[in-house]
């Protein structure tokens, strides 16, 4: 019942309302200026002006009447500061004018000069008190007002005064019916000579008789309903502010249980009632009476918006629980819930029609029409649960249903689900009315699990209008992974000529800023990223908002643009203060306030980005937010190191900690800091051994101590690989590695696969072996454009091959390795087993020219070059193939080939020699060259060189 009295409120301020016209007579250019802001309805500058004009004068000394027409002016400007403000803010704005009002009444001025305001000051007060529910201080206010006005010189609307008494006086604690009643007589008998106009007065007949129909006497009920009828026929046709109010009352009176002068309400409008033959029988019915009062309101429902229709036909079900139409009553309710997400009480609705109509003629309808609410509101876990429940029901509704469990299952990250689930839909409908969105959510799918290729190929062939523009970002979310930014640019340009959806044009204008800041092009980036932020924020798209405000925050907050300093370091400040005032607890914190370190140290203000970055990280830690968690630790320890602190003496902080996983991850993030030291101390052999030692000491204790503390995937992965080193912990490895998996990130989840095959190939199980072919093989078809997993996978697998010795598979692998991919990860391992792979299927001639390229290209890398000088030299002694002279003898020349080598590594580190799989090889080149030597088949260098002197060569 807030309505009318708002609309009250705003008439007579509207109508009341007269800007000062006092700066011309005072003369004064401030007081001018004020004035004119308040024409322009500039209120906020007007006050401030205004209040710098009072604070003057109050310094001066107080002494002209014209200060009471400054003080009013200041309670003007705040009431309608208070109308055109934020809901909360409104108490505020009106308790200030109530401030303003009240030092005008107390203000007299001079004799020769007084206060003309003190009067309209008190009627102000009153209005600012109806304003705020303060009905008893306005009904004192207003009767206050009638009893100190002027009448020359206090002007008013007499016609609203007497509806905010009405209003007033009906909502004081004591109200007084009779006071009521006489106020608003006063009113509608006098709406012509007040010029009321008829919408407030049919709202103040339909407030009153809401609030006093059932204790006034039926002579009075008459007079209100007749008032009614009076004023209903002066309301514009289809009034919306007559029908609300009509609508209120009727609520109320509902609610209140008094359904007979609900009915009499009704009445009073022709077009609501029943025919003329059932109305002569209400007198001797009260079954009929309950009819007319269902029919009245049912057919008022259609009349309504759409939250008013509900609630109207919740009373309905209520108040009427026998009636034949409550099936119909029930299914226009669950209809009105579902457009208004209600969810929930719709959900419960659709339970109530289920248990009560069982074979109702809208049982299948609201059934499909709570599944796809859910999945239209993204409630895709209840959605989901909700479709699997009922997958085996009728055959008409499984197409519906097994669409929304495909979409539910891709936007939930369940891809390899929804791949089977898209499979069953084109099996059981290949030509359905869903069948493009499910080929959509088919291509999503396997983009996401990097079936690169089956993707592109499916969204290729998406032409239909409404997921067209989808399928076109997409691809370009494809062409950007894959580093192919230049497609990606030339295919969104296309897509942001299409007639988008908000939501899809933020995620296309987000990638185009991302595109063009790869490629350099600031000022188009800078551009697309605040396209997409205004446009989330315009949308209430809060989780877009978010990601856009983090990838602005990246862009703005680089150290370095193109090799030289970023200039404009600073401009994600703003940003980054507003993304922790709005949205604190996001999953992007970590990553906001890891991007925005740069900028903040060279605002001189690291400290206050190292106790932010240390709050967030420590949130993300205990909910196990991973997104961006490594980097964001990373950032804050070389911060931390920035403002002074020693690597040392962090280690000590963490490990004075109690296990935790924030304590870890920081402790990880410091280890990360000793690898970079080892990278960075290859010249320096000393160090290199220090920190190679105190990084095993600390992947050492944070084993020990992560014992029963949950870690971020990314730890575990980590852990697994050190346990892998020198290859002596592969069971411990294959642990971690299996925890990895559960990440809530797809590509650490990637990662752990690819580091428990690695732990499974040093088993010498074939069932160990064969389950780390498995994976390697689901991951080789999953790279798509992740180029460093391919390449390790593919190593992995070649790896795996040899051990298998599937060498025909292996020299495949390894040609599209070396040769088609041109990768470099272990490239001479793969040379040699590729050389390998021939030497065991008797191809010698394949096999001696790529042990020669081992030999030629990587002498250094011994684990590859002994073995295959060994195998070299053994295969060109066996072949025996004499040309032109005794030195170009096959012997002769592996007998130079191991002896060459012997010299080029008798200066190696005897460590290195002294390996697995290089001790061996070179134990067996010195007795071949020393067996050769002995059987007098071939010249010794000695000999060469002796012969040499003497000039015999």
């Amino acid at each position: 019942m807030k309505k009318p009295i708002q609309i009250l409120i705003i008439a007579v301020l509207l109508t009341l309302f007269a800007p000062l016209t006092c700066a011309s007579e005072a003369q004064d250019d401030k007081l001018k200026r004020a004035v004119s802001l308040m024409q322009n309805a500039q209120w906020k500058l007007a006050y401030s002006e205004f209040s710098e004009i009072d604070v003057a004068e109050q310094a001066a000394g107080v002494s002209e009447g014209v200060y009471g027409k400054l003080l009013y002016s200041m309670g003007l400007c705040q009431m309608e500061l208070a109308k055109i403000g934020e809901a909360e803010l409104r108490v505020g704005f009106y308790t200030n004018a109530l401030k303003d009002f009240e030092r005008c009444r107390n203000f007299t001025g001079p004799a020769d000069d007084q206060n003309r305001y003190i009067t309209r000051s008190l009627l102000r007060m009153a209005m600012c008190y109806q304003a705020m529910d303060r009905f008893d201080d306005a009904y004192t206010a207003y009767g206050a007002f009638l009893v100190e006005r002027k009448q020359v010189v206090d002007v008013y609307d007499h016609g609203s005064l007497l509806l905010n008494l009405v209003t007033c006086s009906l909502r004081r604690t004591t109200p007084v019916d009779a006071e009521i009643l006489r106020y608003l007589r006063q009113a509608v008998e006098g709406r012509e000579r007040f010029k009321i106009a008829p919408e407030p007065l049919y709202g103040a007949i339909l407030d009153v008789y809401a609030y006093t129909a059932s204790r006034v006497s039926p002579e009075q009920e008459r007079d209100l309903l007749g008032w009614l009828a009076e004023c209903a026929d002066d309301l514009a046709e289809g009034s919306d502010i007559g029908l609300e109010s009509l609508s209120q009352t009727v609520q109320k009176l509902l609610n209140d249980g008094a359904l007979k002068n609900a009915q009499s309400l009704l009445e009073t409008l022709p077009w609501l009632s029943a025919g003329s033959s059932e109305k002569s029988d209400l007198s001797s019915s009260n079954e009929r009476n309950a009819v007319l009062l269902a029919r009245s309101i049912e057919q008022y429902v259609h009349t309504q918006p759409v939250r008013q229709r509900g609630y109207l036909l919740n009373q309905l079900l209520e108040h009427f629980p026998e009636s034949t139409r409550v099936s119909e009553w029930l299914y226009q309710s669950i209809v009105v819930s579902f457009e208004l997400d209600q969810i929930d009480q719709a959900r419960a609705a659709v339970s109530l029609y289920q248990s009560k109509f069982p074979d109702g003629k809208h049982r299948e309808t609201v059934e499909l029409l709570e599944l796809s609410s859910l999945f239209d509101a993204g409630q895709y876990l209840e959605a989901l649960e909700l479709a699997g429940a009922n997958a085996l029901g009728a055959v008409a509704q499984r197409e519906d249903r097994l669409y929304v469990m495909t979409g539910s299952t891709c936007f939930l990250g369940e891809y390899e689900r929804s791949l089977k689930l898209a499979a069953e839909y084109l099996s059981l409908s290949p030509n359905g009315k869903h069948v493009m969105s499910v080929r959509y959510f088919r291509a999503v799918s396997y983009a996401r699990l990097g079936y690169t290729t089956q993707a592109r190929s499916i969204l290729s062939n998406i032409t239909v209008a409404e997921l067209h523009g989808y399928a076109q970002y997409e691809l370009a979310v494809l062409d950007f992974e894959s580093a192919s930014y230049l497609e990606a640019q030339e295919r969104l340009v296309h897509v942001r000529e299409l007639e988008l959806v908000p939501q899809l044009r933020v995620h296309v204008d987000l990638l185009s800023a991302r595109t063009a800041a790869i490629l350099r092009n600031r000022e188009a980036a800078e551009v697309s990223y605040k396209a997409a932020l205004e446009l989330a924020r315009s949308s209430d798209m809060l989780e877009l908002e978010q990601e856009v405000m983090f990838h602005l925050i990246a862009f703005y907050g680089r150290e370095q643009v193109a090799g030289d300093p970023n200039p404009d370091m600073g401009k994600c400040l703003p940003y980054y203060d507003e993304f922790f005032q709005k949205f604190s607890d996001s999953v992007y914190a970590a990553q906001v306030a890891a991007a925005a370190m740069p900028a903040l140290k060279n605002a001189g203000e690291l400290d206050r980005g190292i106790k932010r970055l240390e709050q967030v990280l420590q949130v993300s830690c205990c909910q196990l937010k991973e997104a961006g968690l490594r980097n964001a630790a990373n950032t804050l320890i070389w911060a931390r190191i920035d403002a002074g602190m020693k690597p040392s003496e962090l280690k000590s902080e963490f490990r004075a900690h109690d296990p935790s996983t924030f304590a870890l991850v920081q402790w990880f993030a410091l280890a990360e800091v000793y690898v970079a030291g080892l990278d960075q101390a290859h010249l320096s052999w000393g160090r290199k051994l220090r920190y190679d030692a105190i990084l095993r000491s600390m992947y050492a204790e944070l084993s020990l101590r992560s014992k029963g503390v949950k870690l971020p995937g990314y730890i575990h992965s980590a852990l697994g690989s050190w346990f892998l080193v020198d290859e002596n912990f592969p069971q411990l490895a294959r642990e971690h590695f299996a925890v990895a998996q559960h990440s809530s990130l797809l590509s650490q989840r990637e990662l752990a696969k690819l580091g428990e095959a690695k732990a499974l190939r040093l088993s010498e199980e074939l069932a160990d072996l064969e389950q780390a072919k498995v994976l390697l093989t689901g991951l080789l078809k999953r790279s798509g454009g992740n180029v460093m997993l391919l390449e390790e996978a593919m190593y992995e697998s070649i790896e795996i091959l040899s051990k298998l010795k599937l060498w025909d598979i292996l020299t495949d692998r390894s040609k599209e390795y070396l040769i088609e991919k041109k990768f470099d990860y272990q490239r001479s391992r793969v040379w040699y087993l590729l050389a390998k792979s021939y030497d065991l299927r008797e191809m010698k001639e394949d096999a001696m020219a790529n042990y020669s390229r081992v030999f030629a290209g990587y002498t250094r890398v011994l684990p590859v070059s002994a073995p295959s000088v060994d195998r070299l030299s053994v295969l060109t002694w066996q072949r025996n193939r004499p040309e032109t002279g005794e030195e170009k003898a096959d012997r002769q020349v592996a007998y130079q080939l191991a002896h060459r080598y012997l010299s080029m590594v008798k200066d190696y580190p005897e460590w290195e020699k002294k390996r697995d799989g290089v001790r061996e090889p070179l134990a067996a080149i010195r007795t071949n060259v020393e067996a050769w030597e002995a059987s007098g088949e071939v010249v010794s260098v000695e000999q060469m060189l002796k012969e040499m002197r003497q000039g015999k060569r």
